[in-house]
C-alpha cells in the first residue's frame, strides 16, 4: 500500500480466500489448472483486510486499488473491498474478456463495468505514476513511486516476476499469446527507468528478494 498527500493506494489485492478454502470452488477453478500450476497456499489471515488491520486500517481506508493485471492471484482479493475505486486498463479488460487466459477467472470480472477503466501511462497520484509493462498480459501495468526519503520504487509486477527476469532479461513463464518479445521490451523499459531514475526495481514473486526488505508493517517514508 502506497500512502500519498491524495489518499491511499493499493497495488493488487492477491486471491479470492473463498476459492481456496471452498473444496467445491477450490476444485471448479484449481482442477482445470493441474498439474501445470496448484492452487494457492492461503490462509485466513492472509487475506487483505488482516493486513490492513495490522496497520490500524480497514478496507474503506483504501482510496485506489490499482490492478497491474487481471490473473486470479492478483485481483481475486477485490471480494474484499467493496465499494473501492478500481484502476485498470482497457487493454488488460478487453483481453481478459475474451476468456483464452486460464488465469483469469470470469467471475472476478463480474463488476468491471464499475471499474475506472484507464488507456496508456498516468499520474495515479502525486508521486505515483502507472507505467505500461505488457508482455505478461495484454494491459500490464507496473507503478513508479517517488518516495520523501531515499530512491523512487518501481513495482514491476509480474512485467519481472522474479529477479532473474531483470538480471538476465529473460521472459516471464507465461506471456501473452506467446509474445516473449513484447514482454522483453517492457522489462528493458523497466531497467532503463532504474538506470535514468536511479531507483529500485521490485519484482513481483521472488520470495528471497522480500525477505531481504524490512518485514510488514515496516513501511518506507
Amino acid at each position: 500500500m502506497i500512502e500519498t498527500s491524495n489518499g491511499r493506494i493499493l497495488y493488487d489485492t492477491g486471491c479470492d480466500y473463498r476459492k481456496i478454502s471452498n473444496p467445491i470452488l477450490r476444485a471448479r477453478h484449481f482442477d482445470p489448472m493441474r498439474p501445470l500450476v496448484e492452487p494457492p497456499n492461503m490462509q485466513e489471515g492472509q487475506r487483505i483486510p488482516r493486513y490492513l488491520e495490522k496497520l490500524g486500517f480497514g478496507p474503506r481506508d483504501v482510496d485506489i486499488v490499482f490492478i497491474g493485471h487481471l490473473h486470479f492471484d492478483h485481483v481475486g482479493g477485490l471480494h474484499d473491498l467493496p465499494g473501492c475505486t478500481v484502476h485498470v486498463q482497457a487493454d488488460e479488460v478487453a483481453a481478459a474478456r475474451t476468456g483464452p487466459d486460464g488465469s483469469v477467472f470470469a467471475d472476478e470480472l463480474a463488476n468491471s463495468n464499475q471499474w475506472e477503466i484507464k488507456t496508456g501511462e498516468y499520474l495515479v497520484a502525486p508521486g505515483v505514476h502507472a507505467i505500461s509493462s505488457p508482455g505478461h498480459t495484454a494491459g500490464h501495468m507496473s507503478l513508479f513511486i517517488e518516495l520523501q526519503k531515499g530512491p523512487p520504487v518501481i513495482l514491476c509486477g509480474d512485467a519481472a516476476d522474479l529477479r532473474e527476469n531483470l538480471v538476465e532479461e529473460i521472459a516471464p513463464g507465461y506471456c501473452w499469446q506467446d509474445n516473449a518479445s513484447l514482454a522483453l521490451g517492457s522489462i528493458r523499459k523497466l531497467k532503463a527507468l532504474e538506470s535514468r531514475e536511479k531507483c529500485e526495481l521490485w519484482p513481483n514473486h521472488d520470495m528471497d528478494f522480500f525477505m531481504s526488505l524490512p518485514r510488514f508493517p515496516a513501511w518506507r517514508d
